[in-house]
């Protein structure tokens, strides 16, 4: 860097041995051309005892040599300095060192005024050496403003804002101001935004933000074919495609019944969606595999065009892979090729084979999930025995070699929980990011196993994809409530009852956001404080009284990563807490279960929470109908997650009464699995027996008709 002590060598003198003392540069000045030769012309340094320092336009204009023995020479158009020792000119660049920024969007942008609708920014720096902090400043129409570091060249940072209340805001235009500081210089960039009060309920681009306030409701039957059995049973997962504009969807319905009488056989289904008529268009497969209790199905996934299911409750099948045929949306056939045995590839990667689900029972496989590509694919195993302690779970990491359906599962690492505890099921949960480079999975671990503490609080463990080849995950961090510091949860109860176990994590595209839930929390009075209409609820329950220790209220946690770039133990930081308003209702104490469905909107924006056993409720408050389910919609603004909308389970079909035990076969409750798609459309299991017609189930999907 050209600092300081480059330019008082150039002019005669060290910072070490200073003798003439002479004026070297301040630390907070920058080293530019222009400041230098304002220092140079306020004869700041007219004591030294080198020659003079004369400024020439061009280099071209040098005098000789040979004649100016020990004269410096500035030349404007070269940014250079020119030293002579009495036989050739000897150059020195000045290097602009001043930190450089770009952000994104470009131009003015038009927002609306109703303090939901928001716009991204994404802030770039970079710098030589020197880690970069960014601000932002307004001239006071928003609200949230933020700051932070950026740790290395080219990283970057999302800054979303959005305009106060039409009420609040002093002009219809306003200026922000994003700066970055190598603590030397600042460089800033300024964008201008016009506060478009007639244009309520766009988002910034101009687009239609969608709204949940009527939605309409459907109702689509499983896609079993004439002649091939029953689907009197659930969904039992839900896995989104994350292709980029790819709307649709794959489940299993392990508990399926076949065209034989087999119980338990399972199938699986595509559904893929039809903007024209905005509706779905399905493909159904049932492996022929024998007889019953294969539960195929049991866990699911797709990317691109690559799909994948389990298959067996025995482990001589555990893994079936394949392709979808017709390039989207015009789908044609799940192509399925062979069964793999994952215990054999997993026993070659690990060393060893426990007590698992691969090895001994897949009915308690965990969940599957998969990049945008198909390309890197984890399967959780809640039942894998570790350090002989059952139920500590695992991580299955396999990749995708060849394409067509005879692609292989190449198995490269098998992750333990890092926090090992019996019955934690680590991996009952999984989510990986559309990029393929970070993955999370929820364990029911305690808070602490060194010391022990006995308060099981449950976690969220993340992984990025690292090494030479590009295939191996790297343990990050661990994401889970604390009651102290600057992630402090509201979720830590006094006794440590709060918690039972963790359910489901989901992440935008690139795992900016991370939420995971835990829908078997406890009231506690963090959630609801003293003279919140729920506090005595969270008063019995820190004191292990009823009712409100046999309470299950639920709640989410929202992370977000602090940079582009960041990475390690805090790479990600505590952002919002979510929960229902009451821990009740007018009928009393009601067992939610808020985030046994959850899932995070491709920009991050949006995140959906399924509470399946919650009430429909009329707008007093008044119950219409006990278990109905509940779907809760967040929006972000500037500064957290609001809650826009909730959709209620239908409240006039006999069957949809929440009961039974959600992810299994008597898994009746509403709305145990629910998707945001990136067409305004939120889907949802309709786990609703005699639901309409002769028994078959389906699910749910909801238009917001935009």
């Amino acid at each position: 860097m050209s600092r300081s002590r480059d330019i008082a060598q150039i002019l005669g003198a060290t910072e070490a041995a200073n003798t003439g003392s002479l004026r070297l540069l301040a630390q907070n000045e920058g080293t530019d051309s222009a400041q230098v030769i304002g220092i140079i012309d306020s004869n700041y340094i007219a004591n030294r005892s080198a020659p003079g320092v004369e400024v020439i336009s061009a280099a071209n204009v040098l005098p000789n040599a040979s004649d100016n023995e020990g004269t410096i020479y500035y030349a404007q158009n070269q940014n250079r300095f020119y030293f002579s020792n009495g036989i050739n000119w000897f150059k020195n660049e000045l290097t602009n060192e001043d930190p450089t920024i770009t952000v994104t969007p470009q131009g003015t942008i038009s927002l609306a005024k109703d303090g939901v609708t928001t716009t991204t920014f994404i802030i770039t720096g970079n710098d030589s050496t020197n880690p970069l902090t960014f601000t932002v400043d307004s001239d006071g129409d928003f609200s949230g403003l933020a700051s932070g570091t950026l740790t290395q060249a080219n990283d970057s940072a999302r800054f979303v804002v959005t305009p106060k209340a039409q009420g609040s805001a002093t002009t219809t235009t306003t200026r922000l101001t994003f700066n970055v500081n190598d603590g030397v210089a600042i460089s800033s960039i300024s964008r201008d935004l016009k506060l478009n009060f007639g244009t309520a309920g766009q988002n910034a681009d101009g687009s239609f933000a969608p709204q949940w306030n009527s939605p309409t409701f459907n109702f689509k039957l499983h896609n079993t074919p004439a002649g091939q059995g029953t689907n009197k049973e659930s969904f039992h997962r839900l896995k989104k495609n994350k292709a980029p504009g790819y709307i649709e969807f794959i489940s299993g319905a392990p508990f399926s019944q076949s065209s034989n009488g087999y119980s338990n056989y399972g199938s699986i289904e595509l559904h893929t969606w039809d903007d024209n008529s905005r509706n779905w268009n399905g493909l159904w497969h049932r492996p022929s595999l024998g007889n019953g209790n294969w539960q195929c199905g049991a866990a699911v996934a797709i990317g691109g065009d690559y799909f994948a299911m389990t298959t067996d409750n025995r482990p001589s099948h555990t893994l079936r892979i394949g392709k979808v045929e017709g390039a989207y949306p015009n789908r044609t056939l799940l192509n399925t090729a062979t069964n793999y045995q994952l215990n054999t590839y997993v026993q070659s990667t690990f060393g060893s084979l426990p007590t698992s689900s691969i090895n001994n029972d897949m009915d308690q496989i965990g969940e599957m999930d998969t990049d945008k590509t198909g390309t890197y694919w984890v399967l959780g195993d809640p039942y894998w025995y570790s350090n002989s302690l059952s139920y500590a779970g695992a991580l299955i990491c396999f990749s995708r070699t060849g394409t067509g359906t005879t692609w292989n599962p190449a198995v490269q690492q098998v992750i333990e929980c890092p926090d090992v505890v019996q019955s934690s099921k680590f991996g009952m949960s999984v989510s990986v990011s559309s990029d393929g480079n970070w993955m999370a999975a929820t364990s029911a671990s305690y808070g602490s196993t060194v010391p022990r503490t006995n308060i099981r609080t449950g976690a969220c463990y993340v992984y990025k994809r690292v090494g030479v080849y590009g295939d191996m995950w790297e343990y990050q961090q661990k994401l889970w409530p604390v009651n102290s510091g600057s992630n402090a949860s509201k979720f830590i109860s006094g006794n440590g009852n709060a918690f039972s176990q963790s359910m489901t994590v989901s992440m935008d595209s690139d795992a900016e956001t991370i939420a995971w839930s835990i829908p078997t929390l406890r009231p506690t009075t963090g959630m609801y404080p003293p003279g919140s209409n729920s506090n005595q609820f969270a008063v019995n329950a820190d004191a292990n009284q009823n009712p409100g220790n046999n309470l299950y209220t639920g709640g989410v946690q929202i992370w977000k990563r602090d940079s582009d770039g960041a990475t390690g133990s805090d790479a990600y930081s505590l952002f919002q807490e979510l929960y229902p308003d009451s821990a009740g209702n007018r009928s009393g104490v009601e067992n939610r279960y808020f985030g046994i469905s959850l899932d995070v909107s491709a920009d991050g924006n949006t995140i959906i929470v399924g509470a399946p056993y919650g009430s429909a409720e009329s707008a007093d408050g008044t119950e219409i109908r006990a278990g109905a389910g509940q779907i809760y919609i967040y929006n972000l603004d500037s500064a957290q997650y609001s809650l826009t909308n909730i959709i209620q389970g239908d409240v006039t079909n006999t069957g949809m009464a929440g009961g039974g035990t959600s992810g299994s076969s008597s898994s009746v409750g509403n709305f145990n699995g629910a998707l945001i798609m990136d067409n305004n459309v939120i889907v949802a299991t309709a786990n609703n027996y005699n639901y309409s017609t002769g028994g078959n189930d389906g699910f749910n999907w909801f238009d917001s008709g935009s």
